[in-house]
């Protein structure tokens, strides 16, 4: 029998056979695989077997395989199929780049033809490790067989090539760097929420390369960093790797757009109130209840309230998160001074103090109540302006 590949597959097998008056009968086999199981299978039992098979193909390597000569192909073989009485012609295949690849790509080409086999027996090895070795994944195969070709040392094959490509693109950056990861903190959306992004830089700038890093990472498009060079053009997309609350609230928010209206009708009738106080500052119930000290304590209730003004924007800076602090602490401490400020009027007129006369005037004694309740926040802010002027603001 002659084991051919497929019925489908482009081979002459059959008039070889016919027209050279060979007593053969044509089957089979249908894939590669079972061309190579075949073969093993007769070397194994010792028996002979005559088929269809090409090189270089791994299986050279580990079986001993001869080859039948024909006679010698020529052209004329060719002009009648059926007549076709020859060997095969010798086909070079060529599956890195063609003729159009090279004339499209003629950097690309340069670069691919530089690494060339040492004839077929270096592919072959490479093969035969894919087709009987162990590991089945190229990669591992392909690596293992230049890790034990780089030992040969000057001799090894993969030295040649990294060596011709040296010296052919010297100063050229051929073999690239990969670029490193880099993040951001985008500004508070309407959900209230932050981004946090992870986008691309190259740390060292290199000859011949050229690299766009995303200048809108925290766009709601999709987005790249682009890497350029002779030899590679890679995209790298920024990628959206978590989430976090944001430290204010945006303004068109529904939080953002609730806590103003509050805040805003809050102040209105703080002022209302203020006013009434004034209107009826001569009134015996009022001058009982001590306007002053009601004064004091609507301006703490009204600095609360423009806080959360300050609260509710677009981004967060230095300046909004210092008015808020000042805004909050000047509030707390007139707001809750404000209640103590009779009880420290009440205890002057009985008791002398620094601060308090039983000679002094309602109207001194609260200015000096006053001057204690804003020297306070003055002191906290001051601390609190220390403590952050060397932070840089996200």
């Amino acid at each position: 029998r002659f084991l051919s590949g497929a019925a489908s597959w482009s081979t002459l097998d059959e008039f070889i056979i016919g027209n050279l008056g060979l007593n053969f009968t044509v089957e089979f086999a249908q894939t590669e695989e079972n061309l190579v199981k075949a073969m093993t299978e007769a070397i194994y039992n010792d028996e002979a077997l005559m088929m269809y098979f090409w090189r270089p193909h791994g299986a050279f390597q580990v079986l001993n395989l001869s080859s039948m000569l024909l006679p010698h192909f020529e052209p004329e073989c060719f002009d009648v199929k059926e007549n076709f009485a020859c060997d095969y012609p010798e086909e070079g295949l060529i599956k890195a780049y063609n003729v159009q690849t090279g004339e499209k790509y003629p950097d690309f080409a340069e670069f691919v033809s530089f690494f060339g086999f040492n004839g077929g027996r270096d592919q072959e090895d490479i093969m035969a490790r894919f087709l009987y070795g162990s590991s089945k994944d190229w990669n591992n195969v392909t690596c293992n067989w230049i890790k034990e070709d780089i030992r040969k040392g000057q001799d090894s094959l993969f030295s040649k090539w990294k060596q011709f490509l040296d010296s052919k693109f010297v100063g050229e950056s051929w073999q690239g760097i990969d670029p490193v990861s880099a993040f951001t903190l985008c500004e508070c959306g309407v959900d209230n929420k932050q981004k946090i992004v992870r986008y691309f830089t190259l740390p060292n700038s290199l000859e011949g390369v050229t690299f766009l890093e995303d200048d809108q990472p925290c766009s709601d498009k999709v987005s790249f960093s682009t890497y350029s060079s002779r030899w590679q053009n890679q995209d790298y997309e920024t990628q959206v790797v978590d989430t976090t609350g944001c430290h204010f609230v945006h303004r068109d928010s529904d939080k953002g757009r609730g806590i103003l209206l509050i805040a805003l009708v809050s102040m209105l009738i703080i002022l209302g109130l203020g006013f009434l106080i004034y209107y009826y500052r001569e009134t015996q119930i009022m001058y009982a209840s001590s306007q002053r000290t009601m004064a004091v304590f609507l301006t703490g209730a009204f600095f609360l309230n423009a806080s959360y003004l300050v609260y509710v924007g677009y981004s967060p800076t230095r300046g909004r998160c210092f008015i808020r602090i000042a805004l909050l602490t000047f509030g707390v401490t007139l707001f809750t001074g404000s209640l103590l400020i009779k009880q420290f009027y009440l205890y002057g007129l009985f008791y002398a103090s620094p601060f308090n006369s039983r000679n002094a005037t309602r109207t001194a004694i609260l200015k000096r109540q006053i001057l204690i309740l804003t020297t306070i926040p003055v002191i906290l802010i001051i601390c609190w302006s220390a403590l952050v002027s060397n932070l840089t603001p996200r």
